[in-house]
């Protein structure tokens, strides 16, 4: 059984955004919703997490510590066109090559002796989950499958699937997924951000988004 306060309703929030938040800053900030999170308070949005989620609390304080100030003080139309130009660097294109695509056949296990390529067999299993949930049309027909992003939608599909629907199979299929499906390639992918990241946010952002897939993966029921 999950440590988890599981029935409450604040916590499933909170985990629903944990995983909205991760997704958008890998998916890249435009300037309104940059300008939108320069402006928040992490702390308080969270402020209903658990104590026995302090990894997720503390990485989302890492990740406030690296926001410019709220009052102002701070030019954020600056800070969020230099966090534009670092996403694109690190995870679409540079000239020397990105440093950290986020497509999870670019990160398989060292020990299984796999060459990196795209649209390797992770993408392939991706592809055939999209296809059993019926959400192949719900993502971008621009991305293969295994971007981390739609891994990510995919796994806040179950998650509410499961609490809206009392469906405890979903919950379990999401922290069997959370756990043997994510987290081992975005650990890599995270060494990867942290050894390239100038500006240090999306360091923050790739411990934010390793809290979050390790809370979800503690969620299972049966």
């Amino acid at each position: 059984m999950s440590p988890y306060p599981a029935e409450n309703a604040a916590f499933r929030q909170s985990v629903l955004d944990a995983l909205e938040l991760a997704d958008a800053l890998f998916r890249g900030l435009d300037s309104q919703r940059c300008a939108e999170l320069c402006r928040e308070n992490l702390s308080g949005r969270f402020g209903t997490l658990p104590a026995q989620a302090a990894h997720l609390t503390d990485a989302l304080a890492a990740l406030q510590a690296r926001l410019p100030a709220a009052d102002g003080s701070s030019d954020t139309a600056a800070f969020c066109d230099a966090l534009q130009a670092e996403h694109v660097r690190l995870f679409i294109n540079d000239k020397a090559g990105a440093p950290a695509l986020p497509y999870e056949s670019l990160y398989p296990d060292p020990a299984d002796g796999v060459e990196p390529r795209m649209m390797g067999a992770a993408a392939l299993a991706m592809q055939k989950r999209l296809q059993a949930a019926g959400l192949e049309r719900a993502v971008s027909a621009n991305e293969p499958p295994d971007h981390l992003c739609i891994e990510l939608e995919y796994l806040y599909y179950l998650l509410s699937r499961a609490w809206n629907e009392a469906d405890t199979a979903a919950q379990d299929a999401a922290a069997d997924f959370a756990a043997g499906v994510l987290l081992p390639w975005t650990r890599r992918l995270r060494l990867a951000v942290c050894r390239a990241d100038t500006t240090g946010v999306y360091a923050a952002a790739a411990q934010v988004l390793l809290a979050v897939l390790n809370l979800v993966a503690s969620l299972r029921v049966q």
